[in-house]
């Protein structure tokens, strides 16, 4: 692809997310998740805290979300976590805050699918049965759910080793110059990878890892330099001392909005290239690339639907053993 190309399919791509409203989109999904926000970090804090004591869960999971969007942005959440109240003050309020956190994030990931479906053009067929919606809408938000705290646990295991090498370093000050350039790109990788998932597994249509390639890296740079912006912002304003939690959860507001629209916008690109030199468009691919590619395709095609294939069939029962004659 030459520049003309390239510019081509960004204009392309932001047209069509201006096209679909993603503005709008964005607005009601950072309604959807900025509801259950506070108490989902309540709970993570207080199952780590039953392992590690107060102070340490926080900081373990301050530390993981630094990982994902920087050491100032992480601070909004700790402040959140610490101005909040425990809600489990008994079993029945536990239940209830139990289910209003995941039944909010379950409808934020909905939003995404539905907003996801528009950009990718998809007829979702009408009146399925309860139960059939129901698992279409739980089960990918689990599997993404599971790889997204895979990854982001990876995150903790480097943030350990970067502890660890600031210990043994020699030159303390050049060490730290070092770990801190480590982070950004840590931030990136890690960015870009849940942001691949995302774009690959959430939309109800056949995506290929290739189509994302692209999008999930462009936009894993901007995720990045959003996040470092939003900290300067707060370590240059003083907003959240102000207000206390309530000014923390305005700038956390500000900040999903923010980053919804560069993650729709992801979506528009990863659409963009699929259709106009990715998977759903091969004849634009090169014939060297694309006998590269076809295999890999049809491998993965395979595992899929070995994976459809088990997952649909009904579990066998238990044979009763053969009784011995007498």
């Amino acid at each position: 692809m030459n520049r003309q190309e390239i510019y081509r399919m960004f204009k392309t791509a932001f047209t069509a997310w201006l096209h679909h409203n993603s503005t709008l989109h964005a607005a009601a999904l950072t309604f959807f998740i900025i509801l259950p926000l506070p108490t989902l970090l309540l709970i993570v804090t207080a199952i780590f805290e039953q392992f590690l004591g107060q102070t340490q869960a926080i900081q373990l999971l301050v530390q993981q979300i630094t990982a994902v969007v920087g050491p100032a942005v992480a601070e909004l959440f700790s402040q959140l976590i610490v101005s909040t109240g425990s809600p489990f003050t008994s079993v029945w309020t536990t239940v209830v805050v139990v289910g209003f956190s995941v039944g909010g994030a379950i409808g934020a990931f909905s939003v995404l699918r539905d907003t996801m479906d528009i950009i990718w053009e998809v007829k979702v067929p009408k009146g399925q049965p309860l139960w059939k919606r129901i698992r279409q809408k739980i089960v990918p938000f689990a599997l993404v759910s599971a790889l997204g705290l895979i990854v982001i646990a990876w995150t903790g295991i480097a943030g350990r080793l970067f502890s660890v090498i600031v210990f043994l370093s020699v030159d303390e000050g050049l060490t730290l110059v070092a770990l801190q350039a480590a982070q950004v790109l840590l931030s990136f990788a890690v960015a870009t990878l849940l942001l691949a998932i995302v774009y690959k597994m959430i939309p109800q249509t056949k995506v290929h890892w290739q189509d994302v390639a692209l999008a999930s890296t462009v936009t894993g740079i901007v995720f990045t330099a959003t996040n470092y912006l939003f900290g300067a912002y707060i370590q240059t304003f003083t907003v959240t001392t102000v207000a206390g939690a309530a000014g923390a959860l305005l700038i956390i507001l500000l900040w999903i909005f923010v980053l919804n629209q560069i993650v729709l916008f992801g979506a528009e690109l990863s659409k963009t290239y699929a259709t106009t030199v990715g998977t759903h468009a091969k004849q634009h691919l090169p014939p060297s690339i694309q006998k590269f590619i076809e295999p890999l395709q049809k491998v993965g095609e395979k595992i899929e639907d070995a994976l459809k294939e088990n997952a649909a069939q009904p579990p066998k029962e238990a044979e009763a053993p053969a009784q011995k004659e007498p």
